[in-house]
């Protein structure tokens, strides 16, 4: 499944565009570190979209994660930090546009390119 990853810092939540970008790599590694020692393998992008995404997380992790905040250490922190995770859709994929609303309609092919045979490039 795939999920928002919404960061706060203590009570505030923080956008990740806003984070030094040293620091957005420690929070990476240490919400990895929280998945491997869980047993959960989840591909985690806090850089790729506008809004955190994780990818690949199990019906059982949502379930066990929904209603409260995940605690993270990252090195060199200060302040407590917290990570929830939204779920989007079941869908685990992200279509070649790299939107993680689309649900792989919008036409854009595998390698990128826009599929013409569907009409879908404005041509008919």
């Amino acid at each position: 499944m795939k999920a928002f990853i919404h960061i706060f810092r203590e009570t505030e939540e923080i956008m990740v565009k806003d984070m030094n970008p040293a620091h957005v790599k420690l929070l990476q590694e240490s919400i990895d570190d929280y998945m491997y020692r869980h047993k959960y393998s989840p591909i985690i992008y806090l850089q790729r979209y506008n809004d955190p995404v994780a990818v690949g997380l199990s019906e059982e992790f949502l379930i066990e994660n929904k209603y409260h905040k995940i605690t993270v250490t990252p090195t060199g922190f200060s302040a407590n930090m917290y990570v929830i995770f939204e779920a989007i859709n079941e869908d685990n994929s992200v279509c070649s546009c790299y939107d993680v609303y689309c649900d792989h309609t919008c036409g854009t092919l595998q390698c990128g390119c826009i599929d013409v045979c569907r009409c879908r490039s404005g041509r008919y």
